[in-house]
């Protein structure tokens, strides 16, 4: 039998995957990681975003972003783990239902959890930092 991988080394293998540029690779290990049942942290998500970002793919971090959306503390947790590096620098207010991705906008009359424009400054911090 061989050895079963932990958060540690996914977040490794991500790293490594976002030196190099593959993005697919990170997606697919997230995927992965999950079908594991593993669950991400905040430590988790902010290097997949970063990556993602550093990558050049923008709309792929937005979509993890939204994911943390729908788990409401964890976005907060992710926001003040941003702001602590200085790269958020406005309060983001969350909207009560944040079951939706945030690229959607009032569908069926429900806003989205967060705005396109908190979304754009949550990409670019995750960038930065």
């Amino acid at each position: 039998m061989g050895l079963v991988p932990d958060q540690e080394i996914y977040l490794i293998l991500i790293d490594g995957y976002g030196t190099t540029g593959d993005y697919q690779k990170i997606i697919t290990l997230y995927y992965e990681m999950v079908h594991m049942g593993l669950e991400p942290n905040v430590r988790f998500y902010k290097s997949l975003v970063q990556n993602l970002c550093k990558c050049g793919q923008m709309s792929e971090a937005e979509k993890f972003i939204g994911i943390l959306g729908r788990k409401g503390s964890l976005l907060v947790d992710f926001l003040n783990v941003l702001k602590s590096l200085g790269h958020v620098e406005k309060k983001i207010h969350l909207n009560e239902d944040s079951s939706q991705d945030p690229g959607e906008r009032n569908v069926k009359g429900k806003k989205s959890p967060i705005s396109r424009d908190q979304l754009d400054e949550l990409v670019l911090a995750a960038m930065m930092s």
